[in-house]
């Protein structure tokens, strides 16, 4: 059997706004900008389930991932994300 794994964050579901939001409330600009610290904080912030509804489906790899099931293939979808969120 043929399978295909695909991220949820990043790559199904554009996650860039909950990105911008969680390094705006710790006023950066940038990941790499970020102390020890502030990574700590910014992934409690960009894991907070309130802000999930910042994240946009990616058509374009929904589209693909349709395409992938309908040919036969075992579509796997693998996420950091808790069973909450």
């Amino acid at each position: 059997m043929e399978a295909a794994i695909f991220d949820l964050d990043g790559v199904i579901a554009n996650v860039n706004e909950r990105i911008e939001k969680a390094l705006n409330e710790l006023g950066k600009k940038k990941l790499n900008e970020l102390s020890r610290g502030e990574k700590k904080k910014f992934w409690e912030i960009f894991l907070n389930p309130e802000l999930l509804e910042l994240d946009k489906p990616n058509m374009d790899i929904i589209d693909y991932i349709k395409k992938l099931k309908d040919r036969g293939l075992k579509i796997i979808i693998v996420t950091g994300r808790t069973q909450k969120q």
